[in-house]
């Protein structure tokens, strides 16, 4: 600090040959000039001791010190200042991260909505796909299904066809070897005539007639209502069956009959079989 006039004067407001801020612009050297004055005695008042330069000194000492609590408030202001803006950089980078951090949040939400739709697309694309492939799966199992029933029946025909064709040799060997079978199938057709039935003929293959008229008095007494029996040869009949006609109506007994029956109850869309009555 320096002394002007006896009084001290802050460094901060006084440089040796420098300019000054002292309410307003004041010269430094005009300064030093009214202390040196007041020093030296120059223009004292009296009872003082001091001149008119002290007077000036004093008067200048008061208006640095205005000036320098002035300078301490606009420090205060700048430094306020810089604090607000400091604060007001924080306060915008806080709202900067609150904005990323909820454009993030949004983000992540919008990616997951998204993903959560395109999963449900998906299970939805896998829910129709399978009832699809279900769908298709019971149409190749209904059309095997129907397949294999109708190459089971075709089997099933072929092994009934084959029996039969079997049975017709079967038996026309047995009426080779036992030509009596014509008696008990005449006396079977006997024994179906209604009751009342007085007069039949029997019509026999021409292989069988001598048997069947051999036979006759035994086969007439089948029917106990049967008075008359006729045995007629009649080439229409295969060896081993019978027609038995009466006026109440006819027996056809023929083999090749009771197998065209048989087939027509084990094939019901196959034709006839072999004879007629």
């Amino acid at each position: 600090m320096s002394r002007v006039g006896g009084n001290l004067l802050k460094p901060s407001l006084y440089q040796a040959g420098g300019p000054c801020l002292v309410s307003g612009l004041l010269r430094c050297d005009g300064w030093r000039q009214a202390g040196a004055d007041g020093a030296s005695g120059l223009g004292t008042r009296p009872g003082t001791g001091y001149g008119a330069g002290a007077d000036a000194g004093i008067g200048m000492d008061a208006a640095a010190d205005a000036n320098f609590a002035a300078g301490t408030e606009i420090r205060e202001q700048l430094r306020a200042a810089a604090e607000a803006v400091e604060a007001a950089g924080r306060r915008a980078a806080e709202i900067v991260a609150g904005a990323e951090s909820r454009a993030a949040t949004i983000a992540a939400d919008a990616a997951r909505q998204a993903e959560e739709r395109a999963l449900g697309e998906l299970q939805d694309e896998i829910a129709r796909t399978r009832e699809r492939a279900a769908a298709e799966a019971g149409e190749i199992v209904a059309a095997a299904r129907a397949q294999s029933q109708m190459a089971l029946a075709a089997v099933e025909r072929e092994a009934i066809v084959l029996a039969l064709e079997i049975a017709r040799k079967v038996v026309a060997s047995e009426l080779q070897v036992s030509p009596e079978v014509v008696l008990a199938v005449a006396g079977e057709a006997l024994g179906r005539l209604p009751n009342g039935v007085a007069v039949a003929a029997l019509r026999v293959s021409p292989e069988d007639l001598q048997r069947a008229l051999a036979g006759r008095e035994r086969l007439k007494n089948i029917s106990g209502d049967l008075r008359e029996l006729e045995v007629i040869s009649h080439p229409q009949v295969a060896r081993g069956g019978c027609i038995v006609e009466t006026p109440a109506g006819d027996v056809d007994a023929r083999i090749e009959t009771r197998f065209g029956k048989l087939e027509q109850a084990l094939l019901p869309d196959a034709e006839d079989g072999e004879g007629g009555a």
